[in-house]
This record gives structure tokens, C-alpha cells and sequence, in this order.
């Protein structure tokens, strides 16, 4: 027996609020770490204008200005990272925050969706929609 669009619909706005939740407590996160490590923040104003010089310099022709992003970004990254952990926070403490690692609180693995009774995972989507 196959969803309902009602059973459907209930499912997919709890994984909504869900999203809308911790994109609130993410935004909070940052403003927290700001506050305390202001550098962390110079760190993501720096990654946002290093992309869009690279960007410039791929579309002017530049065919390592991608591989010369992805280091500069990992090098800013590893140093944020440095910065939290050495002030008590976890590495991931800015990355966005899911109940659900495999569907990333959406319903759907890659293209492939997981609200569906004959799949294994509609167990695991109905647990999720009455714990929020």
C-alpha cells in the first residue's frame, strides 16, 4: 500500500521543519563563534572572495584557477578548524546539522526516494517525522 498524498505531505513538512530548525540553530552557531573567534569569520569573507576571483580567472580561460581554489580553501579551512578546536569546539561545529546523515533530513538519497513502504528506509522516515 502506497503513501497517501496527505501521509506524503505530513512526512515531507516535518522534514521541512526539521531543516527550518537547525538552519536556525546553524545561524546561531555562527553567531556565537563570531562573537568569541572573529578570525573564523575573516576565514569565510576571505573563502567568498578567493571563489570569485578564481571564478573570474576560470571563465577568463585560467584552467588552474580551480585546483588553485581547492587548496586555498582547504588550507582556510584546516586552519578554521584549527581555531575551533583550539578554543573547545568540535571541527564540525559550522557544518550544517541533519538527524538523518544518509538523506540529510530531505527524504531522498540522491535521486532515489526513501518515502516509499517497500523500502527499507520507510521505517526509519515515519521514527523520524514523530520525533521532531
Amino acid at each position: 500500500m502506497a503513501l497517501n498524498n496527505s501521509q506524503y505531505d505530513t512526512i515531507i513538512r516535518s522534514y521541512e521543519q526539521k531543516q527550518l530548525h537547525n538552519r536556525n540553530l546553524l545561524e546561531k552557531r555562527y553567531e556565537t563563534i563570531y562573537a568569541v573567534l572573529p578570525e573564523l569569520k575573516t576565514i569565510r569573507q576571505t573563502i567568498s572572495e578567493l571563489s570569485v576571483k578564481q571564478a573570474r580567472k576560470l571563465l577568463e580561460g585560467d584552467d588552474s584557477a580551480l585546483s588553485e581554489l581547492k587548496i586555498q580553501i582547504k588550507a582556510l579551512t584546516d586552519k578554521a578548524k584549527s581555531l575551533l578546536s583550539e578554543n573547545g569546539y568540535p571541527e564540525d561545529y559550522l557544518e550544517p546539522i541533519y538527524e538523518c546523515k544518509d538523506c540529510k533530513d530531505t527524504g531522498y538519497i540522491g535521486s532515489q526516494t526513501v518515502i516509499d513502504e517497500s523500502d527499507v528506509s520507510y521505517d526509519h522516515i515515519l521514527f523520524l517525522s514523530v520525533r521532531f
